[in-house]
């Protein structure tokens, strides 16, 4: 897991950061940043438009507000404990990336106001009563767009490939199951027969691709998942390829994995 600490200074500071810190603790606000990746992996790299939006509204990082972040690498096992340590350092808010950061959150504390990013839909989780009136100290923005629009990538794959009767579906292990069904409850209609593959980790994609290709897919179709498929969109895109299979990612991000 990482941590990471924005504070202010100069060269004449270093000498006394630990009192600096803890002079700057007791007056200057400090955000939590809590997200189930890693700081080098999406969605680490919204930073810079997190701080910059912070900048748009007057608060410096690191001068007028302070972040503490803390990051999961993708093991989400570790967000609960991660979510306890931003409590006991008695941040201000805690900022969380995607519906597992969130529910850690909401689930460390009751009183420290959650913004979460990104998520699923918070009443089917039951994080919040409803959108207009969420209750408790839960706000944000939800990603309510996740289990729709896979049965429309399905329909649009139907069209794109002359007698696709086989899908592959490339999901993350831990992912949402509610995608999982609207998508096979759409498969009847259109008269496609679905195979699940799951994964845990990005070193298990080539398998799935392989044993995709033995079982006679005639595309694939990958979920969209913050953790393992997103970050390593690349790969699936070259497999895919490599296969010969039509395919359609979740969501696209620059990054590259040995096939």
């Amino acid at each position: 897991m990482h941590r990471r600490t924005f504070i202010a200074g100069g060269a004449g500071g270093l000498l006394a950061a630990p009192l600096t810190a803890e002079a700057q603790r007791r007056k200057t606000p400090v955000i939590g940043a809590l997200s189930p990746c890693g700081p080098s992996l999406p969605p680490a790299g919204q930073r810079e438009p997190f701080e910059r939006g912070l900048r748009e509204l007057g608060w410096i990082p690191g001068f007028t507000v302070l972040i503490e972040e803390r990051y999961a690498d993708g093991k989400p096992d570790q967000l609960p404990t991660l979510a306890a340590e931003l409590v006991r350092m008695k941040v201000d808010v805690i900022a969380a990336h995607g519906t597992v950061a969130v529910r850690a959150a909401r689930q460390a504390t009751s009183t420290i106001p959650v913004v979460m990013a990104a998520a699923g839909d918070p009443i089917r989780e039951g994080l919040v009563q409803s959108l207009a009136r969420p209750g408790g100290n839960l706000t944000g923005l939800t990603f309510l767009a996740q289990g729709r629009i896979e049965p429309k990538q399905l329909e649009l794959l139907k069209e794109a490939v002359s007698g696709l009767t086989r899908v592959a579906v490339l999901e993350n292990r831990s992912g949402d199951p509610a995608v999982a069904e609207e998508i096979g409850a759409a498969a009847p209609a259109l008269r496609i027969c679905l195979r699940t593959f799951a994964v845990s980790s990005p070193e298990e994609i080539p398998d799935a691709f392989r044993a995709m290709a033995q079982d006679g897919a005639g595309a694939v179709l990958v979920l969209a998942d913050p953790l393992v498929l997103d970050p390593h969109s690349a790969c699936s895109a070259a497999l895919a390829l490599r296969d010969r299979l039509p395919a359609f990612l979740g969501r696209p991000f620059p990054a590259t994995m040995a096939a």
